[in-house]
């Protein structure tokens, strides 16, 4: 059946919404709304999005319209958000394709006690009156969202109030330990000098390594004070920042503050845990901290470059099983720029992966990593010929899931990417790094 845009064949088509002829109109809501929509936005309209790309997959590829045609090739459970802009909008603007919608979704319900449900529900079926109920449908959203930044800023002040009476603590701790190691520099220097007085043998060497002894521990405390009116700053301008933004009755865009720890990684923290401690107690004794991993590290032979084919070759020849770690879209980037994301290119990735398993000499362990939008934590699925593919969540990082793989392999495993913090956060925990550029040569080799 062909469907022709007028208002009685809408109405033809959706009996149940006798608003139907109101789709052909352009709303000012829509004007207002439509451009630079945010990710809440995007959220709300979540069902509306679903219900779309149902219709889409029952369209014959002629009834598609042309902007949603790579909305249509999308396999996976969510939109990037670009295309599901794209979706959002050509329901708007497409009266027919609308049209469509409302007829495929059954369970449309503008009165639903969901907000995302109701939202989108008024936004595609849009009974009279929906833009003022969808206007208070994203008030009502904007205020949770506030509130539950004001319970997250409020969270951290409580931590950085722990943090700072640590901080505090330890001052006061350093200081006391200075104080007493001034005095004892002081007693030891007066003794020294009545002991040069009474003899001619004085040994003037140590005099000069009391004093530098006392300096080095003003010096110290003088830090110890430093950092503590440096936190006190930090702690005040979070408060500040809290108690403006609850003036306000608005989320605060404040970044939560960073100690001085959280830079460094967990061997180099650990390293200045023991340099504080050798510097406050001389006779202690602190030993080197364990690398997480063996001496039997991969190590390529000479002559062969991370960045070339050879690499590929080499590691397929080895006498032993390893992890292969992939930084799935990174690959793919230097396949296709343009196309990187499709799910083509990820099949035809995969597809590559299970070959290089399986004309391995050594039965490989083969786990490719893509950055994904979608909820509910890390996804594992089984991929061509054994190789494991993994989906993350929107807020965690190919780059995270990788390292961390990396970090529990040690030098048992294989890290491919052409990202230098990939590459070099693997291979200070043991593992091999290959650049990207390694893996695309043996895909396309003639």
């Amino acid at each position: 059946m062909r469907y022709r845009i007028t208002t009685r064949r809408l109405l033809i088509i959706s009996p149940k919404y006798a608003f139907a002829g109101r789709l052909l109109s352009t709303s000012y809501w829509t004007a207002a709304n439509m451009t630079g929509m945010d990710r809440s936005a995007l959220e709300m309209f979540g069902p509306a999005v679903d219900a779309a790309r149902a219709t889409l997959r029952k369209l014959t590829p002629e009834e598609i319209p042309a902007r949603l045609v790579r909305v249509s090739q999308q396999t996976g459970r969510n939109l990037p958000a670009p295309l599901a802009r794209n979706l959002i909008e050509e329901i708007n603007n497409n009266a027919w394709f609308r049209a469509r919608v409302i007829d495929d979704w059954d369970t449309a319900d503008p009165g639903s006690s969901i907000p995302t449900l109701a939202a989108s529900a008024l936004f595609v079926c849009r009974p009279r009156g929906w833009e003022e109920r969808l206007a208070e449908l994203r008030k009502e959203g904007d205020v949770r969202v506030a509130e539950r930044e004001e319970r997250r800023l409020a969270k951290r002040v409580s931590e950085l109030e722990a943090e700072l009476t640590s901080f505090r603590r330890k001052a006061r701790q350093a200081q006391r330990e200075a104080e007493l190691a001034i005095v004892e520099a002081e007693r030891r220097t007066t003794a020294a000098r009545s002991t040069a007085k009474t003899s001619r043998n004085v040994d003037a060497e140590q005099v000069d390594s009391l004093r530098r002894e006392r300096s080095g521990l003003e010096a110290q405390l003088e830090s110890v004070i430093k950092e503590l009116a440096e936190t006190k700053d930090r702690f005040g301008a979070v408060r500040r920042e809290l108690l403006r933004e609850r003036r306000l009755g608005r989320p605060a865009e404040q970044p939560p503050a960073r100690s001085l720890w959280s830079d460094l990684d967990p061997i180099n923290r650990a390293r200045l845990l023991d340099e504080v401690v050798v510097a406050f107690g001389p006779d202690t004794v602190v030993a080197e901290p364990t690398l997480p991993f063996s001496e039997l590290s991969l190590v390529l032979p000479t002559g062969v470059a991370p960045d070339s084919r050879a690499a590929i070759d080499w590691m397929m020849t080895l006498p032993r099983s390893i992890t292969l770690l992939v930084d799935g879209y990174n690959v793919t980037h230097l396949l296709d720029p343009e196309e990187f994301a499709s799910a083509t290119l990820r099949n035809r990735l995969n597809a590559e992966l299970a070959k290089l398993k399986r004309l391995a000499v050594s039965r490989h362990r083969v786990v490719v990593v893509y950055d994904s939008n979608q909820e509910g934590g890390i996804t594992s699925e089984p991929g061509p010929g054994g190789v494991e593919v993994r989906f993350t969540t929107g807020g965690h990082l190919a780059d995270d899931e990788i390292l961390m793989l990396a970090t529990e392999l040690g030098g048992n495993s294989i890290v491919i990417s052409t990202d230098r913090r990939v590459r070099e956060g693997s291979e200070k925990v043991g593992a091999l790094g290959f650049w990207g550029q390694a893996l695309t040569g043996w895909i396309t080799r003639s």
